[in-house]
């Protein structure tokens, strides 16, 4: 019996999009705590970084398409809900800070992301 390690990653999406239900869980467990510590060093906590990782996995379930490289779709949706993680904190904060709802502008300016500094592949 082949463990999920052993197993190519595409081979494993081919196999649950053929019907085998196991092959997606076995690709969640490969490649889960990789991207719950992507979230962390990004500054998340713990629970929201499982919680970022479980939505990128829901995010490539959901897809319809079998895509070339499901690591860097997993990894792009978690860098781009990460992203959303710090707006809405960031939103929060700033219309907290004026009682008032904060402006895009406002927003846009107290978010400290270099999104070029992300390797999605």
């Amino acid at each position: 019996m082949a463990y999920a390690y052993d197993i190519q990653d595409d081979h494993l999406l081919a196999l649950w999009k053929l019907g085998d239900t196991t092959a997606f869980t076995r690709f969640v467990e490969k490649h889960f705590l990789s991207l719950v510590n992507i979230a962390q060093r990004k500054g998340c906590q713990w629970e929201l970084a499982e919680e970022l990782a479980q939505d990128a996995f829901v995010a490539l379930y959901e897809n319809d398409q079998l895509q070339n490289n499901p690591v860097a779709f997993c990894r792009s949706v978690l860098k781009n809900k990460v992203i959303d993680e710090y707006r809405r904190k960031k939103v929060s904060a700033v219309a907290t800070a004026n009682d008032e709802p904060a402006t895009g502008v406002a927003v846009a300016q107290a978010i400290p992301l270099n999104i070029k500094s992300w390797n999605c592949s």
